[in-house]
């Protein structure tokens, strides 16, 4: 499960990942975490061929997953470096 979350994070490198798809590959990271780690996923998102603009919002909205005060991560939420991330959007 783990390589075909890491292949489809490639997909959406790439830009061959439909809109609507790429919310439910987040999803999945973020359920994956900590296996899936966040700079995997801002590589995906940030360093991708696509625009900057086009993707920035999808790690945001991962972040925003992935730290949320109920349903996020007890672990992601202790890291000072994924907190300060998420302040500076």
């Amino acid at each position: 499960m783990l390589s075909a979350i890491l292949q489809k994070l490639h997909e959406l490198k790439n830009g061959s990942i439909q809109a609507e798809r790429q919310l439910a590959l987040i999803d999945l990271c973020v359920s994956a975490f900590p296996d899936v780690r966040p700079w995997q996923v801002r590589k995906a998102c940030i360093d991708g061929k696509n625009s900057l603009q086009e993707l920035q919002p999808l790690y945001y909205t991962y972040l925003s997953l992935l730290l949320h005060p109920t349903d996020g991560h007890d672990n992601a939420r202790n890291d000072g470096v994924l907190v300060k991330v998420k302040r500076k959007f």
